[in-house]
């Protein structure tokens, strides 16, 4: 599984490991990075990408071990945060019906916190369900399509190539 991440984003990395049988083991993890001018990662596993590429960080017992390939980019995350806190979306959501409005607020917040974050793979998945419940709905259609403007914004500042 790869990550993507903006330039500054901190992420805390995970990493278990599990005997034979599938049992949790208590067992010390070395962390690692390929690159770290790119992404860094300390004992704790905190992740801090620092510049635009690629890097490696691995997690390693005496027995195992596991990498993840991150990708480091540069993105506009405030204009993605402005553009969905923006007050005429807001104004559009709250004149959608009940269910639309209360999916359409939940994705809003989820895309705004994984901006935040610098975790850009989330923010584009995020984007892309907000995009499609945009589409799918009939009787919002007018207040969704104006939104979906907001969200192809919000879209074009997340652009990772692949």
């Amino acid at each position: 599984m790869d990550s993507v991440l903006a330039v500054g984003a901190r992420t805390q990395l995970s990493a278990l490991a599990l005997s034979a049988a599938g049992d949790t083991l208590d067992i010390d993890i070395a962390w690692t990075s390929s690159a770290p001018h790119v992404a860094a990662v300390n004992v704790f596993g905190l992740l801090t990408a620092n510049r635009s590429g690629s890097a490696v960080v691995r997690a390693e017992t005496e027995t195992a071990s596991g990498e993840l390939l991150v990708r480091v980019v540069d993105a506009d995350i405030n204009s993605v945060t402005r553009t969905l806190s923006d007050p005429f979306l807001g104004a559009l959501v709250r004149g959608l019906t009940p269910p639309p409005r209360a999916a359409a607020t939940g994705l809003i917040h989820g895309c705004t916190d994984a901006a935040i974050a610098g975790n850009l793979l989330a923010a584009q998945a995020c984007l892309s369900n907000l995009e499609a419940l945009a589409a799918e709905s009939d009787r919002d259609r007018p207040l969704l399509a104006i939104s979906s403007l907001f969200i192809r914004s919000a879209r074009r500042s997340l652009a990772v190539d692949p």
